[in-house]
């Protein structure tokens, strides 16, 4: 059974903003030209809304080959069209055709031993471009794809590169004027300015409380918290916001 998460969302800044979920770097891609955050995971949050709104998130893995039009640079748009399931310590191959008219990348699954954990990904690359398609960009996607959307990294395949990524669950929540869903973003400037949610840490009964203060810093409570806006209130002689567990939601 796979499991689920929810990290509720609270706006206490006063304007309206357009809270996004991103995959946090792994530390295997981390060192990698070009790798980019990559969500269409996000919402709408009034300030001091009345009521409950959230990312439920749950923990399915996929992996994304892709060929469009557009490289992997900042600010490109890929929407990956087909996400493959992926369990951990599985092998994947993944290949590229450069081929007229453009024939899709296709993905194998391998026999080859993984570590634990591990999901490791080869790049093959058939008919380089001097022989076909220039204009076929490549691209591979890692990540979770589930109800809501996808949110993982995107980067630039590399000719017999293999990357091998032992994920963990690890979130930045960021909130933008206007969010642009699949558009690719260094995940080093959202850092310094979102909220850092992991799993186990952040959660209590597969619940987090994610709150943009009006100082516009940020407060990660586990749990989901009453009165975190004021619209609420505060549990009569609690002293403070009270923790409701997920299952009493």
């Amino acid at each position: 059974m796979t499991t689920q998460y929810t990290i509720y969302l609270v706006n206490q800044s006063g304007t309206t903003w357009d809270f996004a979920l991103f995959f946090a770097m792994p530390p295997e891609l981390a060192g990698h030209p070009y790798v980019y955050g990559n969500s269409s995971v996000w919402m709408p949050v009034k300030p001091n809304y009345d009521g409950l709104l959230g990312f439920g998130i749950a923990e399915s893995y996929v992996v994304a080959p892709d060929a469009g039009n557009q490289s992997v640079l900042e600010g490109s748009t890929i929407a990956p069209i087909v996400f493959v399931p992926t369990n951990l310590s599985q092998a994947w191959r993944a290949t590229y055709f450069y081929l007229r008219p453009p024939v899709g990348p296709g993905l194998t699954a391998l026999s080859t031993a993984v570590p634990p954990g591990s999901v490791s990904i080869t790049t093959d690359i058939c008919d380089p471009p001097a022989r076909g398609n220039e204009d076929l960009c490549p691209s591979m996607s890692f990540g979770l794809d589930f109800e809501l959307g996808f949110t993982g990294v995107t980067w630039l395949p590399v000719a017999g590169e293999t990357v091998t990524i032992t994920p963990k669950m690890d979130f930045l929540v960021v909130a933008m004027g206007r969010f642009e869903s699949n558009q690719l973003t260094p995940l080093a400037e959202l850092a310094q300015s979102s909220a850092a949610v992991s799993v186990p840490d952040s959660f209590a009964e597969g619940a987090c409380t994610v709150t943009l203060l009006p100082d516009g810093t940020w407060s990660v409570v586990p749990g989901i918290v009453l009165g975190a806006h004021p619209a609420r209130g505060e549990e009569p002689g609690s002293g403070g916001p009270a923790i409701m567990p997920a299952s009493l939601e």
